[in-house]
């Protein structure tokens, strides 16, 4: 594992989902493009993050799994945070090889995708995504032209531009 770069998120999620039988340790991988294997390890996991072009560390690991370490490592995890339409572009073009790896050498291909994180919710700059509409709920006089969140009472509420910056 690189030691600069907190894995222990990714770790937490690959454990929740059971994809390695008993849970992984940071000691029990390799990992790709974070870090430089000294030793071959059971489980590779493969960060797609952006950082590097996908195809780059999907070669990588194809080499990894294909050469470097094709006696022991058998299983891969690639944890993706890059959109899915692009994931699934560039595996398009790696997938037979993979296909290759496991019926040839029985190796195990996971794809986990990031979880999105929650959104937290009634903040005043938040909107619904609702034109406004009507007069603005607060001083009553002028047009409403934005929602804003109440937070007393988590509703959205249409508010003119004076009332909005008065009270948000």
């Amino acid at each position: 594992m690189h030691p600069e770069y907190d894995f222990s998120p990714i770790m937490d999620e690959i454990n929740e989902a059971a994809l390695v039988e008993g849970g992984l340790r940071s000691d029990d991988c390799n990992t790709i493009p974070y870090g430089t294997p000294s030793a071959c390890k059971p489980v590779l996991l493969s960060l797609i993050d952006g950082e590097l072009p996908a195809a780059e560390v999907i070669t990588r690991s194809l080499m990894h799994v294909g050469q470097t370490c094709s006696t022991v490592t058998h299983t891969i995890i690639f944890y993706v945070k890059i959109l899915k339409s692009e994931w699934d572009r560039t595996w398009s073009l790696f997938e037979p090889a993979f296909y290759h790896q496991t019926q040839e050498k029985g190796l195990t291909v996971e794809v986990l995708f990031e979880q999105p994180k929650p959104q937290i919710q009634g903040f005043p700059w938040q909107d619904d995504g609702e034109p406004p509409s009507g007069p603005c709920e607060s001083c009553k006089q002028k047009p409403a032209t934005k929602k804003r969140m109440d937070t007393w009472t988590s509703q959205m509420v249409n508010m003119c531009d004076e009332c909005a910056e008065r009270f948000f």
